[in-house]
């Protein structure tokens, strides 16, 4: 019994995305080692409260393995960490001082390895263009094994980057903005691997009034995934995002030679995306929650890709480009979505329960035909969703059709009474 707990823990590790030799214990009951605040110096120890350094990079080096960086309270300018020579696990944990409220200029990992940042907020840009959005973090090309837990920030990136995990936290506001530099950008999976996202909020990547000019050309999205290879996004919620909540696609010649494999979008919640006509006219109204675009006829494609137990606004859902494209093993299991007027050949549906907001109609016989509304705690967009299924027996309990093989959620519960198969994010959380 001893070994097979062993083995279970090693698995469990692996799985969220620990480091090598690196234990799941919270690094809150360990004893802070180096210190860094806005006042302090980098020609100090960091080893002591009094002799604080003043940069993230700085407490980094002179940190070892293992060890807490103590952050001090106050506004520090962006905090770039470089990568350090064969910096191994465990993580070194940056956590705020007790009842400390670090503020960033943004954040940066130049090729760091075995960090993790929680607890911790980004500025708010105080000027146009892009007045009011908040500053990024960035894990760049070399960075392994950084985790960003309960983080406050405009957006979070990786590029080229190896086992990220975001868990929790609050990503925006962040709007496109047209012919400048801005704080953040949208929230980006590029050409990277083992990649988790969970618990997360997702919120306000909108158009600036700058895309509104002569000549401006804003694409945005809540989240861009271009080129993946074992991500994860699950248990997170999406809302007022411009065009898209999350935009997968193969743009340029890395993604083109990676393409998408063991792709996973599961128990998310989705709202209804803005449509930007003008400043004026924009109204909440894209079906367009969910996109698998464009292919550049990458010959890799999209290999294992699952979406699952989500739950989406009423009016949106699940969309397709059809340029050539190898889709292979791409299933749609067990969603709450909108039935827009086709189903793509290229995709495996199963267990879905389709609203009538958009057209009637479903794409396998395990599917079923709703009505125009889910059974939602709320069904109101923006900021007061909750896409939590009730547990009254006449909502939650008739989804979608008792059959063989039915599928359990995320959590492995079936719906109460275990009387119908499962859709959408699960109830658990949600007391009458």
């Amino acid at each position: 019994m001893r070994r097979r707990a062993l083995v279970g823990a090693i698995v469990l590790a692996a799985a969220v995305g620990v480091g090598p030799s690196e234990t799941a214990a919270d690094a809150a009951t360990r004893k802070a080692s180096v210190f860094v605040a806005p006042n302090g110096s980098d020609a100090r120890s960091c080893k002591r409260r009094g002799a604080p350094c003043r940069t993230f990079n700085r407490a980094y080096r002179a940190a070892r393995a293992g060890q807490v960086v103590q952050v001090a309270g106050g506004r520090y300018p962006g905090q770039t960490i470089r990568a350090i020579r064969g910096r191994t696990g465990p993580r070194v944990v940056f956590r705020p001082a007790p009842r400390a409220r670090p503020v960033l200029g943004g954040l940066t990992f130049r090729g760091a390895d075995f960090i993790t940042v929680q607890g911790m907020r980004t500025a708010v840009k105080g000027s146009e263009p892009g007045r009011g959005n908040r500053h990024g973090i960035f894990v760049g090309p070399g960075s392994r094994y950084i985790k960003l837990r309960r983080m406050r920030a405009g957006s979070v990136s990786t590029w080229k980057a190896d086992h990220v995990v975001v868990r929790g936290g609050s990503y925006g506001p962040c709007h496109a903005v047209a012919g400048a530099s801005s704080v953040c950008g949208n929230s980006t999976i590029d050409v990277s691997t083992n990649v988790t996202i969970a618990g997360a909020l997702f919120h306000d990547y909108r158009f600036d009034e700058s895309c509104f000019s002569g000549g401006a050309d804003c694409h945005w999205e809540c989240m861009y995934v271009n080129g993946s290879r074992n991500i994860t996004i699950k248990r997170s919620r999406f809302r007022d995002c411009a065009l898209f909540d999350i935009f997968v696609t193969l743009s340029g010649p890395d993604a083109y030679n990676m393409g998408h494999r063991n792709l996973r979008i599961e128990s998310n919640w989705f709202d209804t995306p803005w449509d930007e006509s003008s400043p004026a006219g924009a109204t909440r109204s894209r079906s367009t929650a969910l996109s698998l675009a464009w292919c550049s006829n990458s010959p890799r494609g999209y290999r294992n890709v699952l979406i699952r137990f989500n739950s989406f606004q009423r009016n949106t859902g699940l969309v397709t480009h059809r340029d050539p494209c190898v889709f292979e093993d791409v299933r749609a299991i067990g969603n709450l979505l909108a039935y827009s007027g086709s189903c793509e050949p290229r995709v495996k549906y199963r267990y879905n329960l389709w609203s009538r907001a958009i057209r009637r109609g479903k794409c396998h016989r395990t599917d079923r035909i709703g009505g125009r509304r889910f059974p939602y705690v709320s069904q109101r967009s923006g900021s007061r969703f909750n896409f939590h299924l009730r547990t009254r027996r006449t909502a939650a309990h008739n989804l979608v059709p008792r059959l063989a093989g039915c599928p359990r959620d995320i959590d492995w519960q079936r719906r109460p009474m275990q009387r119908r198969c499962d859709a959408g994010s699960d109830e658990r959380r949600f007391r009458r």
